[in-house]
């Protein structure tokens, strides 16, 4: 998708084999043809032209990315203007001038190569050495006309072709990237689906079982009740704070609430970077030391020096304990002042 562009696009018509062959071909039948006809120069000096028109055809269509080369291009300007001046000493009039317009052919050629504003002025120079050639063999308007004709016909083609090719890339390119967006799009939506069907079914793996008891109208007994108080406090942490949601510790905080303790999870809600080891063996070892009373556990805000802190709320008082990201203490457990109290924690 990246090497697509409308002007890679408008040179892919010759940068191909096919191409290259096409032009051999066609070289080659008007070669024989004008030979047959003697409309060629022959000898050594026909030979000549001949060869640079075949250099230029293998220049044009050369492989590699971007446009031609500046210094393929400067070479092809060079071997076309070699063989138009060879064709020009050596034509006795304007029926002779067939290797003079294949020249022309090939600096036309340079448009979709890339390299529009190179032909644009070897196209000017053809035209100002065609005009004088005329004017000094003292050719009429006919003679003239017939002589820029087909090469006018030429540049007309090429900046058709260029132009097309271009605007066909453009719509290519339009095509692609909504394709592309597209699939994006959908892949993000199944990707957003799947997640929301795997949160309830994690959900409902936490909650049916006592929603279940509780729909059976069979009477709650006081374990009954600490069950479904331990499964609506694991419901609300995997809402709340899924980031903090590490297994061992979602034990530790189940055990904790069996006997008693209110247990509150705030922060950590990217669940994606979740808790390291390290972290969550000192956090469980924290909710295991709480007999009664409560603790509550909040995973800092981004920016801040300690990355996580837990305030323990026991008959023998409160203090706070606050961890780094390694799960090192930041610092000495400190006593809890009233700034610090956050409040009943929940179950």
């Amino acid at each position: 998708m990246a090497a697509l562009t409308t002007r890679s696009f408008a040179r892919s018509g010759l940068v191909s084999k096919p191409a290259r062959r096409a032009l051999l071909v066609a070289l080659a039948v008007g070669i024989a043809y004008g030979l047959q006809s003697d409309l060629v120069p022959g000898g050594l000096a026909g030979a000549i032209v001949y060869g640079l028109l075949l250099a230029g055809v293998l220049i044009v269509t050369s492989h590699g990315p971007g446009a031609l080369p500046y210094r393929q291009a400067a070479l092809l300007l060079a071997i076309s203007f070699g063989a138009m001046s060879l064709t020009l000493a050596l034509a006795a009039g304007p029926r002779e001038l067939w290797p003079y317009t294949s020249a022309f052919y090939l600096i036309m050629l340079l448009v979709p190569r890339g390299r529009a504003a190179l032909s644009l002025g070897a196209s000017l120079a053809y035209l100002v050495i065609t005009l004088s050639w005329a004017e000094a063999r003292g050719l009429g308007p006919g003679d003239t006309a017939y002589m820029l004709t087909l090469p006018t016909l030429a540049s007309l083609a090429s900046w058709v072709w260029f132009w097309a090719n271009g605007y066909f890339g453009r719509r290519e390119m339009i095509a692609r990237t909504e394709i592309e967006v597209s699939r994006l799009r959908t892949a993000a939506e199944e990707e957003a689906e799947g997640e929301y069907r795997a949160e309830m079914e994690r959900i409902a793996r936490m909650a049916v079982p006592s929603l279940a008891l509780i729909a059976s109208g069979a009477p709650l007994d006081d374990d009954s009740r600490r069950e479904i108080r331990v499964a609506e406090g694991q419901v609300r942490d995997h809402i709340r704070a899924p980031g903090l949601c590490h297994p061992a510790l979602v034990r530790s905080v189940a055990e904790a609430r069996r006997r008693g303790v209110r247990v509150l999870l705030l922060g950590g809600t990217d669940r994606d970077t979740g808790l390291a080891e390290a972290v969550a063996a000192r956090l469980c070892g924290l909710v295991d030391g709480v007999r009664t009373g409560s603790i509550t556990i909040r995973k800092a805000p981004p920016g801040r020096a300690e990355a996580y802190s837990a305030l323990i709320e026991t008959p023998a008082g409160v203090h706070r304990v606050t961890l780094d990201a390694a799960g090192l203490e930041h610092g000495a457990d400190e006593p809890a002042g009233p700034r610090d109290a956050l409040g009943p924690a929940g179950g």
